[in-house]
């Protein structure tokens, strides 16, 4: 099923009811109308009868197609299926903390927000394409895959150089991410250079990124799928799964009401 909304381009919560006639699988995609590759979330979930969701966009297209769709409907085109409905779409006010960031910090939510928007379609290059901030603080070389110093692919999204605060890119990875997980990448690499006391720890750089994603109004479960993804090759290491259980718990209990 495909509903347009339009959203004007302001940060908003859209509200979707749904509601199956047995236990479903659905996917739930919001993305914009004028610019493929470009979701504002990408999720599936399981439902038994009717179920709220809620849908946080700091960041919203103009224009604007939610997608709900199960695997007999792939392509989310047509009209409802002969399982499920959906209810209702309501665009609410994004409730997020209210918090001011250094300038610095702004400057750098500022470009990488404008970047995560049009990674999709932007260009990149085994070389690495260049994408600078305004103030030219900051500096994002969007390659087409990361690769190690013989030229083999890395299983990387992102990486920060220790030396210039530089950041990597991988357009393979970052092409089929939801705008969220982008950013919540690019908050982690961030924040290993220019916020964390300990440079080299992952684990700072994870909670450091995630204050200021979270802060921002992103939702939490885009920040999940981002890091479980990241962790999934690596998932018996001891201090992967002590990173999952620190940032599991900091989500858990982050409020976005909280001021």
């Amino acid at each position: 099923m495909l509903i347009e909304k339009r959203l004007g381009g302001k940060p908003c919560t859209l509200k979707v009811v749904i509601e199956t006639n047995q236990p479903e699988k659905l996917w739930i995609k919001f993305t914009d109308a004028d610019q493929n590759h470009t979701f504002y979330t990408k999720r599936y979930t399981n439902i038994d009868g009717r179920q709220d969701f809620y849908i946080r966009m700091p960041q919203a297209p103009e224009l604007g197609f939610l997608l709900v769709y199960n695997n007999d409907n792939m392509q989310g085109k047509g009209e409802d299926g002969s399982t499920f409905k959906v209810l209702e779409t309501q665009v609410l006010p994004l409730h997020r903390e209210k918090i001011r960031f250094n300038d610095k910090t702004e400057s750098f939510i500022k470009f990488a927000q404008e970047f995560c928007e049009r990674a999709g379609v932007l260009s990149c290059s085994k070389k690495g394409d260049i994408y600078k901030s305004d103030d030219l603080q900051f500096r994002i070389d969007y390659f087409d895959v990361i690769r190690n110093e013989i030229g083999n692919p890395l299983p990387t999204p992102a990486r920060i150089s220790k030396d210039n605060g530089r950041i990597e890119v991988s357009k393979f990875h970052f092409k089929d991410m939801s705008i969220p997980m982008r950013m919540a990448i690019l908050c982690h690499e961030f924040c290993h250079f220019y916020v964390n006391k300990n440079p080299e720890s992952e684990i700072q750089a994870d909670i450091n990124g995630l204050r200021i994603y979270l802060a921002l109004g992103y939702p939490r479960i885009d920040a999940y799928n981002v890091f479980l993804n990241v962790f999934q090759s690596a998932s018996t290491n001891p201090e992967t799964l002590n990173r999952f259980k620190t940032l599991d718990k900091f989500i858990k209990n982050y409020d976005y009401a909280k001021r």
